[in-house]
């Protein structure tokens, strides 16, 4: 069954405003993720990985920054097009005239030198001297190739000769300019008996200055990006529109057509078809193409001042991404920019990441400098904020965008106090959390101060706080004899989750008492407003009140309200009036069955409350004179 990657867009782009990749890949909800099995990321890492190559990370010969956009959405122009032809390197004197045969097309097309040897057009004898100077003399066959066979192409109805001049300054700067390592000779053959009007470069893959063997692939300097990136700048120059950027940046979502179903189809006399997509090429592709609608979204943030078209510009092609629609038709009200200003715009925002990955950078220095404990925790935490903060910028980067959601087995939520109740339970919890983390072998601060929030921690920082706690789980097993070497690995995984799962029992438990204590505050704040505006009380909540407040409030909080002080309501109530009412309404409930001292330490505490309101009621009044009497003298 064909799946079609526009469908899942639009799926989820319908349920939510903003999307993610791995929404894309895993479905709603993202808490589908499950932390204990890593492979469930895999698809959106592959979709990561593929837009960090050797031309994004720069070194040796990069050409500069790579472009954070398709050029062809703006310019209406034709992707790159580079091609290393498989097999189409000799070994042999034999296959080097060969392929100089069919190449000069039988003496139609010239066959021309570098321009370290200005270019001359190679005849019969000078063909000869090529092969021999290049080590190709004699029949023997070799193990490897000598030369290597590379093809430029041209979008139809490009002028032959700006083609030409192209094809030949980007052999020029990729092999004999020496920015990418040794310096290779080559010789080339302009074709225009197809459509698209390419140039062939053989090149002899011995370098003439080290002795380097020319190595084509993602880890070198010679590589893909790189080649189409020459391709966009020298073809720039001749006033040919290109673009370099990768087919899902542009909305491409069908399989590339494999070179082996081109060429069937060329015997076949029909037109080559790309294979169907499966469930996972399909999400794969899907995640792809959010995440350049990402980049392009967040990239537009970062433009919005200095760029404000380009900015516009950008937001509606990750509409357009979202939507499951292709660049390569152009926007609805384009922004012209030049290939300059294309980098100009993308050297800004490479520069602006560099400088939020080296700030994280730094931050994660500063806290790995802290002894572990509650304020290192606290501070892992913030950071892991500030990275899922950064991720809205750098959507590409995985190991910030991990931090922009709770992890989905709730590891590490855990109660925060507000209140003395809330204390007792609070620490009476902590303490049961530290009894289990001794009996693990884990530091028993360190995993109470990871619980010390009330949310989960994102699936990032869970995942560095669970490598950390393994591996002093399995320091512990390994120092107990009784513990099968064979079994340490099983027993510590095994150890951890029973370990948070009582963790996180404990912490729930909690969070009841919790929730119980908040609806007594409430309770009591409904009772203080009924007063404040005096209302009866029911008789359910006259006969419930005494014994609400009593275990609402701490042990020496009711001390100090039976003093007199009425703020110790101040977490049931932020209005001192509400905090009164209420105190006055309990004492004078607990005076009903007071006598002797008691009774007199009663009615001093509600004569205190008195006091206290009516010295408030004098300093209101005199304020409001104070006012008065300046705006007058104004």
């Amino acid at each position: 069954m064909t799946v079609h990657v526009p469908q899942i867009l639009l799926k989820d782009a319908v349920k939510k405003q903003r999307i993610s990749p791995v929404d894309i890949v895993m479905g709603d909800p993202w808490a589908e993720l499950n932390l204990g099995n890593p492979m469930r990321l895999s698809l959106l890492y592959a979709a990561l990985n593929k837009q960090q190559g050797p031309s994004a990370r720069g070194g040796p010969g990069s050409s500069g920054t790579r472009l954070r956009f398709p050029l062809s959405a703006f310019q209406g122009g034709n992707s790159a097009m580079v091609k290393v032809i498989k097999k189409g390197g000799t070994t042999n004197a034999r296959g080097m005239r060969d392929q100089m045969s069919y190449l000069s097309k039988d003496g139609d097309a010239k066959l021309e030198r570098s321009e370290r040897y200005f270019g001359i057009e190679l005849d019969e004898t000078s063909q000869e001297r090529l092969i021999n100077s290049w080590g190709l003399s004699g029949e023997t066959k070799t193990q490897s190739d000598k030369t290597t066979h590379i093809v430029v192409s041209f979008p139809i109805d490009t002028d032959h000769g700006a083609a030409y001049r192209a094809g030949r300054a980007w052999a020029e700067e990729m092999f004999a300019s020496g920015k990418y390592g040794d310096v290779y000779d080559y010789y080339t053959a302009f074709h225009t008996d197809r459509a698209h009007p390419h140039i062939h470069v053989v090149i002899n893959r011995r370098g003439m200055e080290n002795g380097d063997w020319l190595k084509i692939s993602r880890a070198s300097a010679f590589n893909y990006d790189e080649f189409r990136a020459v391709q966009v700048e020298v073809a720039a120059r001749e006033g040919i529109h290109l673009d370099t950027s990768p087919r899902y940046a542009r909305g491409l979502s069908d399989r590339t057509i494999p070179d082996a179903e081109i060429r069937k189809a060329e015997r076949e006399g029909r037109k080559p078809e790309a294979p169907s997509h499966t469930r996972v090429t399909a999400m794969r592709a899907a995640a792809s193409i959010a995440l350049y609608a990402g980049q392009y979204s967040t990239d537009a943030k970062l433009l919005r001042e200095q760029f404000p078209e380009l900015s516009k510009s950008l937001r509606e092609m990750a509409a357009t991404l979202l939507s499951g629609r292709e660049l390569n038709s152009g926007l609805s009200n384009p922004t012209k920019t030049s290939l300059e200003e294309a980098k100009h715009a993308s050297e800004f925002i490479m520069s602006r990441r560099s400088e939020i990955l080296a700030d994280i950078k730094e931050i994660d220095a500063e806290i790995a400098s802290i002894p572990i404990g509650k304020e290192r925790s606290m501070l892992e935490r913030d950071a892991s904020r500030i990275k899922a903060e950064a991720a809205q910028h750098l959507t590409d980067v995985a190991d910030l965008i991990i931090h922009s959601r709770e992890n989905p087995d709730g590891l590490y939520k855990g109660i925060e106090a507000r209140d003395g109740i809330e204390n007792t339970v609070k620490e009476r919890a902590d303490a049961q959390v530290a009894a289990l983390a001794k009996s693990a072998g884990i530091d028993p601060e360190r995993l109470v101060s990871r619980y010390d929030r009330s949310a989960a921690a994102s699936i990032g920082l869970a995942d560095s706080w669970r490598k950390d706690e393994l591996e002093d789980i399995q320091k512990n097993l390994t120092y107990q004899p009784e513990t099968p070497k064979s079994k340490v690995e099983e027993l510590t995984q095994a150890a951890y989750d029973e370990l948070h799962r009582n963790a996180l029992q404990t912490y729930r438990k909690a969070e009841r008492e919790l929730e119980a204590h908040s609806n007594r505050k409430r309770e009591l704040y409904r009772i203080a407003k009924l007063i404040r505006d005096g209302r009866r009380l029911d008789q359910a909540q006259e006969e419930g009140l005494r014994r609400t407040v009593k275990e609402t409030l701490t042990s020496s909080e009711l001390r100090e309200l039976e003093a007199g002080h009425s703020k110790v309501f101040r977490h049931v109530a932020k209005d001192v009036d509400h905090q009164r009412a209420l105190s006055r309404r309990y004492l004078e409930a607990e005076l009903q069955d007071a006598d002797g001292a008691r009774k007199l330490q009663l009615n001093t505490a509600l004569a205190k409350i008195d006091r206290d309101a009516d010295l408030a009621a004098q300093r209101a009044a005199e304020q409001a004179r104070n006012n008065k009497n300046r705006g007058l003298d104004l």
